[in-house]
């Protein structure tokens, strides 16, 4: 089974207060709008993007938003590069990596985030392993708290073409 066909928590916004609903990856991807916030910054990109579709990439809820809510973790570790001066190259540097499942421009079209593909449970070391392997191959530095977060949630992007891979390798620390 592909990682794509799990269940994924989602919100309508992220003013909701338990996720309530879920849908696979493939389907997260057809229900959510483009979200283009490139033209926004600072404090009216941060309020406009809160009322965006957003997803729980590391683990399942259903009854609340908290970490200790989670039901099932997802096999995946989400990677997030803030103000990157050439986002194409940076998805085409992450799609190369055999462990990559999924790369998007960020929903404030300055960024980039990827999906690792683990197949493991969200733990710190495995997610510091990942976190060096991808700064390693990519040379960027990446937000390593939301990485870390397993109640991180992920804005859906402005990426009309973003990479996917329905069985990438797993990651091996």
């Amino acid at each position: 089974m592909s990682w794509s066909s799990l269940p994924f928590a989602y919100l309508d916004s992220a003013f909701a207060r338990t996720p309530g609903k879920a849908a696979s990856f493939a389907d997260l991807m057809n229900l959510a709008p483009i979200n283009d916030l490139s033209y926004l910054s600072g404090d009216a990109l941060k309020s406009r993007k809160a009322g965006c579709p957003a997803f729980f990439p590391h683990a399942f809820f259903a009854d609340g938003r908290k970490a200790s809510d989670a039901q099932k973790h997802t096999g995946l570790v989400q990677i997030d590069f803030d103000h990157v001066s050439d986002v194409d190259g940076l998805k085409a540097t992450l799609s190369a990596l055999p462990w990559v499942a999924f790369a998007s421009v960020s929903i404030s079209g300055c960024g980039v985030f990827a999906l690792v593909y683990t197949g493991q449970a969200h733990e710190l070391a495995l997610v510091d392993s990942v976190l060096d392997a991808v700064e390693l191959a990519t040379g960027c530095e990446a937000d390593r708290m939301n990485s870390k977060s397993v109640a991180a949630l992920r804005f859906l992007g402005a990426d009309n073409a973003p990479y996917f891979c329905a069985n990438p390798e797993a990651f091996q620390a």
